[in-house]
């Protein structure tokens, strides 16, 4: 029943593209569905999820003359989750999850390797173990941060970016990870931007 709900839903919302706010009345009603499908238990790979992830991006490109090609996978999303499983798992903020994964992408647009992964698997500079589990909510807090990454790559400026471009380093506690603007010293980030997250 939920679930030709959710389906009724999705067909409503693929007819529908009203502008509320940044996100379209389209774009919203897919994050819902894809929202009430987690809550449900439904896996990322289920065909609800997926197809509501399709209707937001696909109205996200409506009027788009140049669509932006993606510049990350699910792969990416995959290591890098693997990465927070071992760095950060037990850390309750999510915005201080994120800063994990833009200390990553900070490496990336620093020419620290050609790729996401190689940044990311190089060695003895992420926690990156192959045979690490993929956490769901830590997998899509990692899509969550590329997602925003593609944007601002697109030229967007206010994106819920929680770690500046020049934080490239972090150590940990057991508690908590502390992120740095110079490999030794230098300046330990205070959390001034503004987070997305509501921890």
């Amino acid at each position: 029943m939920m679930v030709t709900f959710i389906l009724c839903l999705i067909a409503e919302g693929a007819t529908t593209a009203k502008a509320v706010g940044e996100w379209t009345q389209r774009q919203t009603q897919a994050h819902e569905i894809a929202e009430l499908a987690r809550t449900m238990g439904l896996a990322e790979t289920d065909p609800i999820i997926v197809r509501a992830q399709e209707l937001w991006y696909e109205d996200y490109m409506t009027g788009t003359d140049n669509p932006p090609e993606q510049i990350y996978s699910d792969d990416d999303a995959e290591i890098i989750a693997k990465i927070m499983y071992s760095e950060c798992r037990a850390i309750p903020s999510d915005t201080e999850k994120a800063c994990l994964v833009w200390a990553v992408l900070n490496r990336v647009d620093a020419g620290y390797g050609e790729t996401i992964a190689a940044v990311a698997t190089a060695p003895a500079q992420f926690g990156y173990k192959a045979s690490a589990p993929v956490l769901d909510d830590l997998f899509q807090l990692s899509r969550d941060v590329l997602g925003r990454w593609q944007k601002e790559k697109n030229g967007e400026t206010e994106v819920g970016r929680v770690l500046p471009k020049d934080y490239f380093w972090y150590y940990g506690d057991g508690c908590h990870n502390y992120f740095r603007n110079t490999y030794q010293g230098g300046n330990r980030w205070d959390y001034s931007l503004m987070s997305p997250y509501q921890s």
